[in-house]
């Protein structure tokens, strides 16, 4: 049994199309596994996580229809519905089993994890491509690759790891990557740009509080209570 990941760069790297790419290929996958599975988990996420959850929007579960024409109906209609709230099926909850095994899963969003077997992913696979999606949609959770490598950031740049698939591994630009490295900062020269800004920031707040305490004004005490801890906060981390 192997764990099968949905490749980024198909799904939201170089390689995303649109959203409505993005729906008809969750969807040939969904399709595509639903033959193997015997029961179902799957609710809309709210679009926003604060009141009670809508009726139409409360989770489904139950048994997948064995019979081929009556399972293609249900596979419709339970995509409909999760891409209805939305207009997209990333911001949905399927979980697919087989007996206690869980084939798709994915508790935040689509597309999900595979769990199977090798027969069966090339059985899953085959049936997506025939539908027109690239085989490699997905691959072999053992093949990804954690690196770290350098990204600018807020204009400088940092060390970050980075989870790649298969595709993403073979295009990463690798004189780019190093020319990015060559131009990390030494520790103390971030050290440095940090205390400057620091300084910067502390005659800004300094400078706002003495605005604030002019004769005259009726200045909100807390605020300026707030302003002096979060200058002697900021210069205890400098």
């Amino acid at each position: 049994m192997q764990h099968y990941l949905p490749d980024e760069a198909y799904f939201i790297g170089e390689g995303y199309k649109s959203r409505d790419w993005f729906n008809q290929a969750v969807r040939a996958v969904v399709e595509c596994v639903m033959p193997l599975a015997d029961r179902y988990e799957a609710a809309p996420l709210p679009a926003s996580s604060s009141g009670p959850v809508p009726e139409d929007r409360m989770e489904r579960r139950g048994k997948v229809p064995r019979d081929p024409v009556r399972r293609a109906s249900f596979s419709r209609e339970l995509l409909d519905w999760l891409q209805q709230p939305e207009g997209t099926l990333r911001q949905a909850t399927l979980n697919l089993y087989r007996g206690e095994r869980r084939l798709l899963v994915r508790s935040l969003g689509l597309p999900g994890v595979l769990t199977c077997t090798s027969a069966e992913f090339e059985l899953v696979r085959s049936c997506w491509e025939k539908r027109g999606f690239p085989l490699d949609l997905y691959y072999p959770a053992s093949e990804q690759r954690v690196v770290v490598d350098p990204l600018p950031y807020l204009g400088s740049v940092i060390l970050k790891a980075r989870r790649l698939g298969p595709i993403r591994w073979r295009n990463r630009q690798v004189r780019e990557i190093e020319a990015l490295r060559a131009q990390l900062p030494t520790e103390k020269r971030r050290h440095e740009r940090f205390v400057d800004a620091c300084d910067q920031f502390g005659s800004a707040l300094l400078l706002r509080i003495a605005e604030l305490e002019e004769p005259g004004k009726n200045s909100d005490q807390a605020h300026i209570l707030a302003l002096r801890k979060l200058y002697l906060d900021m210069r205890r981390c400098a």
